[in-house]
């Protein structure tokens, strides 16, 4: 209580002017206006500064191909990469080697029996001939290629040599050929041999005496590291002037063949070519197969002729659209007491839902192929089969329009018959009615049955005629022309006269009797000379 009234006591007065408290209220909420339109802020735009290099490259894309300036930018932008690539090639070629380096090769070394992998050709050996060390040195800062990395590398149409300072390609030598001689006017001698990696072959040629006594000694399964070769790219005899593969050459003298090691893997198929006679001898790898891929396929298809199920119009192998032929079940017939072979073709589940979904292949067969029939159920599809046998189809316009031209031609030379007498003279019209005439008396054109003129020589015969001055025997002549004219055989025989085959028949029979009578001379000449040698016979003989 006494705490009460202490806070009664010490109370603030209030002021009279302030009995009441006001409290503001809180603002109301806009409506919204939908007739009302809010303007957009309006968006500041950052002027930015033009690229000289790239308003150059579109003004230089804007020149016309004629032009000076046009030429003078390709010339110098040709001009720059020439010399761009003459210099990377200088800067490859001086850090370019001819021979091993880092290694003693003159140094003899024992060779070493051993069953691993080789670090660099990735073949097993059984027989090291280098050391690792001295391997490792020697192919210090050298590219390794093997002959598969080779061949991509090396393609056509230019087969360029790889864009390396130093590469070396390695394989195992699977031949060698003999040494010979080339056919030019200062003959050289060289000699060939082959390595392979199993899946591919590549030649080599050493030309040179000094190459030839140096490296001819190469023996057939080592490998060998070949340096810096030169690619010489051939062509096949009779085949054109395309360039089909590529060969490596080496013509000089340095030490750039580097022999390693002996092949485990190498072996060489057996079988024997039934038309030579002689072995296949084409090298394979005995850890992985006993003959070449060839006859592995030919003992493959011998061994499937031998099999009933297995003979037939197809040949084994993948179909060549997935899920397109017919699965082939044993089907369960019991009601027969012998029962056969009874199969049933249910087609496949995935394949027919499939066919459903895809109306273009599902009505494939009614077309030639797939593409045909997506072209006939899709505007915009280009069938590319229109692109095959191209020149084929070229050749055929542009012979029906040289027939076109030349049937124009020929209407053209014939002329219309109505218009052949037309701006001409009379003493040029006198001449062409005396040809006609001159051509007509020959008879030529009734054995031949038909005008070959289309009609102009009975206008020329109508129209030249002078009616008022033509006399009886002139008349009588124009019929008969008109009546050759107009005459045509309904059958034309080609064959000769009756006239003709009974003179060919008479020259026969005196041809005949003539033989005849030269025949009976000849006999009665050797009767002659057989009697007079009889009695000059007679005569020798002495009667005793």
């Amino acid at each position: 209580m006494k705490r009460l009234k202490a806070k009664k006591e010490d109370q603030k007065k209030l002021d009279p002017n302030f009995t009441d408290i006001q409290i503001q209220r809180s603002p109301e909420k806009k409506k919204s206006n939908p007739n009302t339109t809010v303007n957009p802020i309006p968006l500041k735009r950052l002027v930015e500064d033009v690229n000289p290099n790239e308003a150059k490259v579109v003004s230089n894309a804007n020149l016309p191909a004629n032009t000076t300036s046009y030429f003078m930018q390709n010339f110098l932008k040709a001009k720059k990469e020439e010399t761009k690539q003459v210099k990377e090639y200088q800067q490859k070629m001086s850090s370019r080697v001819h021979s091993f380096a880092g290694a003693n090769l003159s140094k003899k070394y024992q060779s070493i029996i051993v069953e691993e992998l080789e670090e660099y050709s990735r073949f097993n050996i059984s027989k090291r001939y280098l050391p690792k060390e001295e391997v490792s040195k020697c192919l210090h800062n050298i590219k390794i290629l093997r002959l598969n990395k080779l061949f991509a590398k090396i393609r056509p149409p230019k087969f360029s040599e790889p864009d390396y300072a130093n590469w070396a390609v390695t394989g195992i030598i699977c031949s060698k050929e003999d040494i010979k001689l080339t056919s030019s006017k200062t003959p050289v001698k060289f000699f060939k041999f082959t390595i392979t990696n199993f899946q591919h072959t590549l030649d080599i040629f050493i030309f040179g005496a000094a190459g030839v006594e140096k490296y001819y000694n190469l023996r057939v399964g080592d490998i060998i590291f070949i340096l810096n070769p030169e690619v010489l790219p051939w062509r096949p005899e009779f085949k054109g002037n395309s360039i089909k593969s590529f060969n490596l050459r080496i013509s000089h003298k340095f030490d750039c063949i580097l022999e390693i090691a002996r092949s485990k893997d190498i072996a060489w198929c057996q079988q024997i070519n039934r038309k030579t006679g002689a072995k296949c001898n084409t090298p394979i790898n005995k850890s992985k197969q006993d003959v070449c891929d060839y006859h592995k396929e030919m003992q493959f298809r011998s061994a499937n002729a031998k099999r009933v199920e297995l003979s037939g119009t197809y040949a084994l192998g993948a179909p060549t659209q997935i899920d397109s032929r017919p699965a082939l079940y044993r089907s369960k017939n019991t009601s027969n007491l012998k029962p056969g072979n009874n199969f049933n073709i249910v087609a496949d589940r995935r394949y027919m839902k499939k066919k459903e979904n895809d109306p273009i292949n599902s009505k494939r067969h009614h077309f030639s192929s797939s593409n045909s029939a997506k072209a006939f159920f899709d505007e915009d599809f280009q069938n590319p089969d229109m692109l095959v046998n191209l020149e084929n189809k070229r050749r055929k316009i542009k012979d029906d329009k040289r027939d076109v031209m030349l049937q124009r031609a020929l209407r053209e030379s014939v002329g219309n018959s109505k218009l052949l007498l037309k701006d001409k003279s009379n003493q040029e019209i006198q001449s062409m009615r005396n040809t006609t005439d001159a051509t007509l008396q020959n008879g030529f054109i009734q054995k031949l049955g038909f005008d070959p003129t289309g009609g102009q020589i009975k206008v020329v015969l109508e129209k030249s005629a002078d009616k008022s001055t033509q006399s009886k025997l002139q008349k009588q002549k124009s019929n008969a022309m008109e009546n050759l004219v107009t005459f045509k055989k309904s059958s034309v025989n080609l064959k000769p006269s009756r006239e003709v085959l009974l003179e060919k028949l008479h020259h026969r029979e005196q041809s005949f009797a003539q033989y005849k009578k030269s025949i009976i001379a000849a006999e009665n000449r050797d009767r002659k000379s057989a009697s007079t040698k009889n009695d000059t016979d007679s005569d020798d003989l002495e009667i005793i």
